[in-house]
């Protein structure tokens, strides 16, 4: 084949490719916009934007995002950017990239390919937990950290998304912190690591371990994303002698549910939105 031959190929190709982009182009922004919202309220969510806009070759921008259900509001982004990935779209994969701002300092940024199959990861980092709305409905001011999320994809079946995630809280501080009724101690861990499966709406808590000033406490079992879906999980604190005696009175209220000397087991029911100790 000559040169001018090849030439032609490449541009008509390219032409092919770039069709579908132009033609979406001409789609108003607040049509693209109102389908995005239809697709994730088939799914259960809710989304508004302060500003949501299309660019070439076919990148979705939002400002002043938020993501909820009817009831709640899960999470707010200041900024949200999502466009495809040109080479594995050649290649006839689907693939998106996202960047984004949350909050003060938040910065979400990942890969997720959509075609052939599900699967990514997606990173949120230096966010601040009072950043998030359910953080604030739920414990208020009283708790604070700069957290940092790792979530990869593997898989997508009839259950949904299954992952893995890796999470990572620095200066965990709980300051006037109520279970339901129940005060929880004052305390600060300086670092918290975790591990955790995703399946769904579900999330398997494999290893959470909280290593603070006086403190050891393990958090396990299972809680479900929706928030109206009823929490499986249980809080084990291990205070040493100092922090027990300097928050007498809140150990006092533990009583029933101390297994051993110095050993609180705290079972967690209610939903992810109002959780609450759990009937034994």
């Amino acid at each position: 084949m000559s040169r001018q031959r090849l030439y032609w190929a490449a541009g008509i190709t390219a032409g092919l490719l770039l069709l579908p982009f132009l033609a979406l182009q001409l789609i108003p922004d607040q049509t693209i916009e109102q389908t995005v919202v239809r697709l994730l309220a088939s799914r259960g969510i809710t989304m508004q934007a302060g500003r949501f806009t299309v660019g070439f070759p076919a990148s979705v921008n939002a400002s002043d995002l938020t993501l909820g259900t009817t009831s709640d509001t899960l999470l707010k982004a200041d900024q949200l950017r999502v466009r495809p990935r040109l080479l594995p779209l050649v290649l006839g994969r689907l693939s998106l990239k996202l960047d984004g701002r949350i909050g003060a300092a938040g910065t979400l940024q990942g890969q997720l390919q959509v075609a052939p199959r599900l699967e990514g990861n997606l990173q949120v980092n230096e966010l601040q937990l009072g950043d998030l709305p359910i953080a604030a409905t739920v414990f208020g001011s009283g708790l604070s950290g700069v957290g940092r999320l790792d979530l990869s994809i593997t898989d997508a079946d009839e259950r949904g998304v299954s992952g893995d995630i890796k999470l990572q809280i620095r200066n965990l501080r709980l300051q006037q912190v109520r279970l339901g009724s129940l005060p929880l101690p004052n305390v600060t861990f300086p670092e918290v690591r975790g591990l955790a499966k995703l399946q769904g709406q579900t999330v398997a808590l494999t290893n959470l371990a909280l290593q603070g000033s006086g403190l050891y406490a393990r958090l396990s079992g299972t809680l479900n994303l929706a928030p109206q879906a009823p929490l499986q999980l249980q809080l084990e604190l291990m205070p040493d002698a100092e922090l027990l005696a300097s928050q007498q009175s809140v150990f006092l209220l533990m009583l029933p549910f101390q297994v051993t000397a110095g050993s609180y087991r705290l079972p967690i029911g209610g939903t992810l939105n109002s959780p609450q100790l759990a009937t034994r």
